[in-house]
């Protein structure tokens, strides 16, 4: 039978690739910009706590606000921001590989740099963000306030397979992009987190894709979980530097048996997404009608 809906596909992965194309050149010529004025004024070397305080407290970037004055942002986090850098590889990959038509799971929101982002690109109804450390949530929810935008989010640590605990300890850090379920340095806060079961938030969302950055919990999530349900598309940062290369290579090696092929890989494998070829983009908009 002939795909009907290959040539509406089609010509929308060309309108993407197009935009992508022309934001990429923009974002690169705005990132050269800045580097060029601060050293025209000498302000090359400057540190994050130095341009965050010359920045306005209130920045725009990729499309949203930003709250720099929050006292949960990091100088580390908030110069990203203004220097354009924060999340954007992440940014990249969401914008080339995720359909409009898909429906989200975001695990880790942070500033809510891409909570905010995916909720624009594929609607807040069809986006979820769970995040872990309750601080890193205040934070966020802050960004989606400032933002006025309906981000459906929620607390608790996501555990897979036969992982029966109730309550997980979670290290909040003190730069909020570090906060893990490992014990880190940094670590400035734990905190008993519930928890929510893997497989039963997938088929209860009807997720197609899922976009995570936890800080080496993918690793555990990923290897024990026993059925992704829907799932065509993971995009992730992984974390081999807190996890340990053989347990990454044990987790990318479960999600081969399970049909997910790696379409991307970037920065030496930090950056990755992953495609399940049998759960293509029809697959994905019949989950979001029977969902709905």
């Amino acid at each position: 039978m002939a795909d009907a809906f290959a040539p509406k596909r089609g010509a929308l992965q060309r309108a993407w690739l197009e935009a992508e194309t022309i934001h990429r050149i923009l974002a690169g010529l705005r990132r050269r910009k800045r580097l060029i004025l601060r050293r025209l004024k000498g302000r090359s070397d400057w540190t994050f706590e130095q341009i965050v305080k010359n920045a306005p407290s209130i920045v725009e970037y990729a499309g949203n606000r930003f709250d720099l004055a929050h006292p949960r942002c990091s100088p580390q986090i908030g110069a990203g921001i203004v220097e354009g850098t924060y999340e954007r590889h992440e940014i990249d990959l969401m914008r080339r590989y995720i359909d409009p038509r898909d429906k989200v799971l975001e695990l880790g929101s942070c500033m809510g740099v891409t909570s905010l982002f995916l909720a624009d690109l594929v609607g807040e109804e069809n986006h979820l963000v769970i995040e872990a450390d309750p601080l890193n949530l205040e934070l966020s929810e802050h960004m989606f306030d400032l933002n006025g935008t309906k981000v459906r989010s929620r607390f608790g640590f996501l555990v897979s397979g036969d992982d029966e605990r109730e309550f997980v300890q979670f290290s909040s850090n003190e730069n909020p992009s570090s906060s893990s379920s490992y014990a880190r340095e940094g670590t400035a806060r734990t905190f008993d987190v519930p928890t929510i079961r893997f497989e039963e938030l997938l088929k209860e969302s009807g997720a197609t894709a899922i976009v995570l950055d936890i800080e080496g919990g993918e690793v555990e999530l990923f290897y024990k979980a026993q059925d992704l349900g829907q799932l065509r598309l993971v995009i992730m940062e992984t974390h081999p530097w807190v996890t340990g290369e053989d347990a990454m290579a044990a987790m990318l090696a479960s999600l081969k048996k399970r049909g997910f092929a790696t379409k991307c890989s970037t920065h030496g494998g930090r950056y990755l997404v992953l495609r399940r070829e049998d759960n293509d983009l029809r697959s994905a908009q019949r989950a979001r009608i029977d969902v709905e």
